[in-house]
């Protein structure tokens, strides 16, 4: 059997990590990398020397021709990439969340859909045992669920402090992660309830760069009047932690994993199973399809920071033109 064609475009994010765990893996060829920031791009030819490094990834990919792309580049230019992936007939894995908003969101999974071309969306908790634990278990059905995160500002923000660049802040970008889980556990909550916040530079502050994405937030989530689950998310905390609790009547299971290294490995984990996949012709766009559900809670819980009242993930799903069906495809196959 041929090796699986590999390329790795943007060297941010998992993908170091992930390059590295497939250039172990003897079932996989790197076949290329591409990389815009010029500094990022030297520093990996002067390590990696023998992989092939371009510094445009559209004749990275018409050149080396990758059965799988693994992409990991700024939220902005993610969407004409991935159109660009799709019309190549490329399989894609990548870090969640799928695109800026759920309009971008929606247009990716139709792209990839429409094409019947895999597209992978990575979340590292649902490759850790704890977290693996909770779903299971939530399989029996749970009453309620809570989830804190907390996280510290990267620096320099770059694109990351810039709501038109970046789409959002901790909510996006940690929060939408936190939410994919709560939702299978607990359901799509009719109506959200949020409080975000942006923190300002205090006079003389010169540790907290002038930005506009959210670093906190609150929020509630309802089925009719009753809330079944909370979200806590900061990216201006102490020390990093995370957690997620669901209460059932048969108790309480709390999942909890370290970062760093942990996340990391699951990370790797997710990446190179969907490359597995790929290869086996199981790969599909389902996974990618099911995270318009965290999507369509996040838009809502900007809204209701925005509105002060309870907004519905269910009407921004069809405000985007969205069904249920779509996000569930397994099911509406069934």
């Amino acid at each position: 059997m041929d090796p699986i064609r590999v390329a790795v475009i943007g060297l941010g994010g998992w993908n170091p990590a992930i390059l590295r765990a497939v250039s172990q893996d003897e079932t996989m060829d790197v076949v290329g990398v591409s990389e815009y920031d010029p500094q990022r791009l030297e520093s990996f030819v002067a390590k990696c020397g023998e992989v092939e490094a371009f510094g445009d990834s559209r004749q990275m990919v018409l050149q080396t021709k990758p059965d799988v792309v693994f992409l990991s580049i700024p939220p902005a230019s993610g969407v004409a990439a991935l159109e660009f992936l799709a019309a190549q007939g490329i399989a894609v894995f990548k870090p969640a969340p799928l695109a800026r908003n759920l309009t971008e969101a929606a247009q990716v999974v139709r792209m990839f859909r429409d094409r019947d071309l895999p597209l992978g969306v990575g979340n590292p908790r649902r490759a850790m045992e704890s977290y693996r634990a909770l779903l299971d278990d939530a399989a029996e059905g749970v009453s309620s669920v809570r989830a804190e995160l907390v996280t510290q500002i990267k620096l320099p923000m770059g694109w990351r402090g810039d709501c038109q660049s970046a789409g959002g802040g901790v909510l996006l970008y940690s929060g939408l992660e936190m939410l994919d889980i709560l939702i299978e556990v607990a359901g799509l909550p009719e109506s959200v309830y949020a409080a975000i916040q942006t923190d300002r530079p205090a006079s003389g502050d010169t540790t907290t760069p002038v930005h506009d994405t959210d670093d906190t937030v609150m929020a509630v989530l309802h089925s009719g009047t009753n809330p079944i689950g909370q979200l806590y998310a900061t990216r201006r905390g102490g020390e990093s932690r995370e957690w997620i609790e669901s209460t059932s009547s048969r108790g309480t299971v709390l999942a909890s994993e370290a970062g760093g290294d942990a996340a990391e490995a699951a990370a790797c984990r997710e990446a190179l199973a969907f490359a597995h996949s790929v290869a086996a012709g199981e790969a599909n766009s389902d996974q990618a399809a099911r995270l318009l559900l965290a999507h369509a809670t996040v838009e809502a819980m900007y809204l209701s920071a925005q509105t002060q009242r309870p907004e519905s993930p269910y009407q921004q799903l069809q405000i985007h033109g969205v069904s249920l069906e779509q996000c569930y495809p397994a099911k509406a196959e069934e």
